[in-house]
Formats: structure tokens, C-alpha cells, sequence
């Protein structure tokens, strides 16, 4: 796949050009390997101590508290983004590479990258 089809891909979809930190996210893993940014990327952590990681244990712990309930409506926001993502993937003969290579485990890991590296601030002219 080319940056410039990852781009027609973008410019096609509502969610990509709405949400630009999933555009990013999948950015990475087309990336990934062929990246100009490849020695930053390869030293980026393989797992992360945020709630997308979290197992029964954790989660349960978070019982009492009102954060259990925003931890799992976070996770299944993610897990909806890699359905619609791995949909719209696989029915596109350009991107068959990312395709083949598109898991949760990937998603989750390239979604955990940018949000913990990535910070947005907001431009308010006043």
C-alpha cells in the first residue's frame, strides 16, 4: 500500500477524517516496518500499563469505583474502531499488506502508542 492510497482511504472515510488519532494509529501500522521513523518505532514499548491492558483482576478492582464503568465503555469503544477498521480493510484490495497483518492486539497497541504520546492542544484565539 501506498501513502498516497492510505490517503484516498482517509479522504473516503467519515471516522478516519473525523477521528485523526485513529487515522494515526493505523498510520503506524502501515508504517510500522517501512518507516523513515523505524529506530524511534522499534524502540516504542510492546505493552502498556494503561486500561486497554488491563486483565479480569485489574478490572475487577475497579469495581467500587465509578472509573470501571468509563475503563470498559473505553475498551469497547476501541474494540468497535478495529471491527469497523478491519471491515473497511478487507474490502479494500490496496490495502491487502495491512490487511493481512490487522489484529486487536495490533489496534490496541497502535492506539495505546498514540494516545500516550500524543497530546492535543487546543488553538483558542481569545
Amino acid at each position: 500500500m501506498t501513502s498516497s492510497s492510505f490517503g484516498s482511504l482517509i479522504i473516503k472515510d467519515q471516522l478516519l477524517r473525523s477521528m485523526p488519532n485513529v487515522a494515526l494509529a493505523l498510520f503506524l501500522l502501515h508504517e510500522r516496518s517501512q518507516s523513515k521513523w523505524q529506530p524511534y518505532i522499534d524502540i516504542l514499548p510492546n505493552h502498556f500499563n494503561t486500561p486497554l491492558y488491563f486483565d479480569y483482576d485489574q478490572l475487577n478492582r475497579l469495581k467500587p469505583s465509578a472509573a470501571l464503568c468509563d475503563v470498559l465503555t473505553h475498551i469497547q469503544r476501541i474494540a468497535r474502531q478495529y471491527c469497523y477498521l478491519h471491515n473497511l480493510l478487507k474490502g479494500q484490495s490496496s490495502l491487502s499488506k495491512l490487511a493481512e497483518n490487522f489484529s486487536y492486539d495490533a489496534y490496541r497497541w497502535a492506539v495505546s502508542v498514540v494516545s500516550t504520546r500524543q497530546n492535543n492542544i487546543l488553538n483558542v484565539i481569545q
